[in-house]
């Protein structure tokens, strides 16, 4: 809990100090370019809640509740990916912020190659690409 806390303060500063970096951590993407990544096999970490995951996911994507995995998140992120390693963050869409406190978190432990696919999955699932239960 207190590491959500600092994170989404920090997202609030950096807003408020430099609006124009607010989203220099982390490529966003749109669901074309999420699509190309997904086709070049690159990981994609769903951080909705479990339940969310249950009812549908993009195929392949590791669950990692970035609210309340067991062992938290940054544990979990260490065990699955690579710091050197492409990883796309999703979650329930535009007013979602949970892929942004993954990009801040994955951030801080100095990996590199992070992307917000911002619309996540309803806009996954709405242009018809592939699904798993």
């Amino acid at each position: 809990m207190k590491t959500l806390i600092l994170a989404l303060t920090l997202v609030i500063v950096q807003f408020v100090v430099n609006p124009a970096q607010a989203f220099e951590n982390g490529e966003i993407v749109d669901t074309e370019t999420a699509k190309e990544l997904f086709d070049r096999g690159v990981l994609f970490v769903d951080v909705r809640d479990a339940v969310d995951y249950k009812n549908g996911h993009i195929p392949g994507a590791i669950h990692i509740d970035v609210r309340k995995s067991s062992g938290g998140f940054k544990t979990e992120l260490v065990k699955v990916a690579k710091k050197d390693q492409e990883v796309v963050f999703y979650c329930r869409g535009w007013g979602c912020t949970r892929s942004l406190t993954a990009i801040i978190l994955a951030k801080s432990l100095d990996f590199e190659k992070l992307y917000r696919y911002k619309l996540g999955y309803p806009d996954w699932r709405s242009k018809g690409h592939p699904i798993e239960k």
